[in-house]
Order: structure tokens, then sequence, then C-alpha cells
């Protein structure tokens, strides 16, 4: 598929087409693991822009890689970009690149078998003649640091997701990663999985049998997984945590058998925290003591989305509602956030409220102001000159990207505003009536960039420094 064919394709997508669009991304989004980072806001359910964004979730949107371009440049739009983001570095999007280029978290080759020749000095997905961008469809980004880009087909109507390849962000560009498998046996019952690594990260998929995940963190050649066995009735019957040798092949249970849980490992790889869901409650599984201690304090029926680690030790997380009984007789619930330490399971601090945005800041609109509270240092900041419209369309950690809803306004979608929360500065985007319906941006969080294409060509804008 060509730049011009993919563009007429999606301009032509009916509104049932982008409605089922929408619901498979979501249903991807709710598949345990893995599930790609971001989201389709709903305000752009029904937009025009929605119908470009929609194809590109389902084909490739990340940084070095994108919307197929075509040889033809847009000069409106070249002229806006580098004026609207003069003092940006703005670099034309390609993948792959010539020369001796180090592999991303190049380590020792573990056991098992590799797949792939990610270790070419070549483009892996390389440009054309017009060093133009050739898409690839069904392209996925994971991992905690959306580091992975991985390229999927789905199976058994959809249900299966299969990874094919594996990228990693390089310079401006892809270049494919080794794939490893490995096999092993939970009492008895064999069971399979591939990884791909970065560094100190791992992403494990395509599991068979009693795999369920593996853990992001990587510590030298060790890795630790979730084995769980199924009966005949799809009821759970036993799970534990595993240790993984990746080149001795050694595999040690860490834990008993009745780890049915949900879990969440902390960044450095040094816990666990496991959600008994039938028995409902929270511990920390100790992995170099292997030890587990019940956590009271985290609320049982928690998400792990909705626990946020601050340190090994030190989370915050959705408390419990405080109820106020009003004069009339009813109850007014006001939602709290606790700040728990995980030695001693004690709540440290309680925080009134509970944010929309990476469970630190909350935000609302006053008039034509943006404001941002951080509930738990109580700093805040505004933002001013917003349409009262405005809301979250992508983001993830601190940066976030906001946009007003294009059903609203005497120029709906025409204003953007990128916003980092740990700097406190943002950055407001202003498209031209003339290239509203053309300009679309993805925000890449991990590497702190934004991907803007008219469908013509595509840029990437470095904005690790806004204001």
């Amino acid at each position: 598929m060509t730049g011009k064919d993919l563009y007429e394709a999606i301009h032509q997508c009916d509104d049932e087409y982008i409605e089922k669009t929408a619901e498979r991304i979501e249903k991807n989004l709710s598949r345990k693991s893995p599930s790609p980072k971001g989201f389709i806001p709903r305000l752009w359910r029904h937009s025009a822009a929605f119908r470009t964004v929609a194809a590109i979730f389902l084909c490739i949107v990340a940084l070095g890689m994108g919307v197929s371009v075509l040889a033809t440049a847009s000069d409106a739009f070249r002229e806006w970009l580098f004026d609207m983001f003069s003092g940006h570095e703005v670099t034309e999007l390609h993948i792959g690149s010539e020369g001796d280029a180090e592999e991303p978290g190049a380590t020792d080759e573990p056991a098992g078998t590799k797949e792939g020749n990610g270790e070419t000095s070549q483009p892996d997905i390389p440009a054309d003649e017009n060093q133009m961008l050739s898409l690839e469809e069904g392209m996925q980004i994971y991992g905690v640091n959306e580091s992975f880009v991985c390229k999927v087909h789905y199976e058994n109507d959809g249900e299966d997701e299969i990874v094919d390849k594996v990228y990693a962000i390089q310079g401006n560009g892809l270049r494919e990663l080794p794939v490893y498998s490995f096999q092993g046996e939970y009492d008895g019952v064999p069971y399979s999985f591939e990884y791909a690594v970065i560094g100190n990260e791992v992403l494990g998929f395509n599991g068979t049998g009693d795999f369920t995940r593996l853990f992001h963190y990587k510590n030298g050649d060790i890795v630790y997984a979730d084995l769980c066995h199924v009966g005949e009735d799809t009821i759970v019957q036993k799970e534990c945590l595993v240790e993984i040798n990746l080149r001795t092949e050694k595999v040690t249970k860490i834990s008993n058998d009745k780890m049915i849980c949900n879990f969440l490992m902390s960044p450095d790889g040094k816990i666990i925290l496991c959600n008994h869901r039938s028995d409902e409650y929270w511990s920390v599984f100790d992995i170099a003591a292997r030890t587990e201690k019940r956590i009271d304090s985290l609320l049982w029926y928690l998400h792990t989305d909705e626990i946020k680690f601050l340190d090994t030790y030190t989370v915050l997380a959705y408390g419990d509602p405080i109820e106020t009984k009003m004069p009339d007789g009813s109850f007014w619930m006001d939602s709290q956030t606790y700040k728990i330490d995980l030695h001693t399971g004690e709540i440290l601090e309680k925080y009134p409220g509970a944010s929309d945005l990476d469970l630190e800041w909350d935000y609302k609109t006053e008039g034509n102001t943006l404001r941002f509270d951080n509930i738990v240092t109580g700093e805040s900041f505004t933002i001013d000159g917003v349409d009262k419209n405005v809301g979250i369309l992508s983001g993830t950690g601190s940066y976030f990207l906001f946009g007003y809803d294009e059903d609203d306004g005497d120029q709906p979608g025409s204003a953007y505003c990128l916003v980092n929360l740990d700097q406190q500065t943002f950055m407001k985007i202003h498209i031209p009536k003339e290239l509203y319906f053309d300009v679309e941006m993805y925000l890449t969080v991990s590497e702190k960039k934004l991907l803007l294409t008219n469908g013509t060509e595509a840029y990437i804008v470095d904005v690790s420094e806004l204001g």
C-alpha cells in the first residue's frame, strides 16, 4: 500500500468503520498483557481527525515511524511547522539508518532460539527512493517505557494477538531486535514464550501453555514470570511466580501455587504487588527475600493502573471515599488518595481528591483558564486563553496533550496545548484553518517527541523543553 492509497482509504472510511475501529482499539487496550500505551479519546469518535487517528493506531504511529508520505511536499504545512516550532529540533521522519549503529540495549545473547536479523546495519524498514516512509500495518507500542514497537497480526477472530517482529527506537528511526524463545514446564505442563530485550527491560509475548506474563525487569540473565494453570472449566487452579535464568534455562519457583493474582512490579524489579482477587486483599512480595506481606491499606478492588510507585517501597493509590451526610439525609462521597509505606502498610498521608493525571495532578477549567493542581505537593499552575471545552487527547507520566472538542467553538479542534507537569511548562499549538483537516499529531511520551504529518510528509519535533 502506498502513502497515497492509505491517505485516500482513510478519508473514505464511513462512520460504521470508524466506530468499529474505536471498539477494536478499546478492546486491545483492555487486554491483560501486553497492552498498548495511550488511548483514543471519545470526543474524536465522529470527527474527521479521528478517521486518520483510527487508521494510524491500527497501522503504525510512534517515534521513528508514521503515516506513509508522498514525494510531493506541502509548502504551507512545512512553513507552518517550522514557524510554530521554531527553537525546537525538527527532523524529517525516516526509518532505519545507514552505518554500524549500536543496537539499543545490546547484551550477550542468552540461551534459546534466536529469530530475525536485528543486527544488520541496513535499514530494517527502508525508505523509498525519495527517502519517504513505507507503512506497515498492525504496529503497536508496548513496554513500561514505551520502548518496544511491535508488528502484530490477529488470529481466532481477533482474540489472539501474535507479535511478528519487534523494533527499538534508535535515533530517528527503528532497528529490528533479535527475538528469542524459551520453553519450560509447570508441574508437567509445557509452556513457551518469546521475548526481546532493550537494556534491563524485557518484553514477553506469544505465550503458550501455562505462561501468563513476563515481568518487565531483567537483572543480568534473570527475569521473572507468572505461570498459571487453568482447568477445563476455565477456572484458575493454581498460579505461581518463577525466576528464570535465560542463559542456563533454569526455572526456580519462588512462591507457592496460590498466587492467583493481578500483579504490579516495581520499576526497579525488587518487589511485586499482588492482588489476591478472590480473597480480596493486596500483598507485597519481596523477590530477594522470597517473602510476602499483606497490605490492608491498599483497597482490594484497586486496578493496577490505580497505583503509582514513588520509589520501591512507597506508592500512591486511590483511598476510601469520604462519606458526608447531607441535610436532606443523602450522602456525598468525596474521593481521596493515599501515600502508603509498603514496608509497614502504614498510610503516610491522605490527600483530598483523586487526580486525573498520573495520580498526582488534577485539572479543571475556570472560564478560559486551564488549572492544574498537584494533590500531593499542593503546587498549582494555570494556562490562560484556552477553550472551555479543552480535554485530554493523549499522554502519560509528565507529558499530556490537550485539545479542544472539535464539535464546539468557532474554530473547533484548531488549538492544542502540550503540557509538561514535572516542569510546569506548556506550549500552545495553533493550527490555521486551511491546515486543520490535514495536520495530525501524536505524542510519544517516552522520547519527548511529537509526530506531525499532513498525509504527504511527516516530521518529529523534540519537545523536551517547553515554554
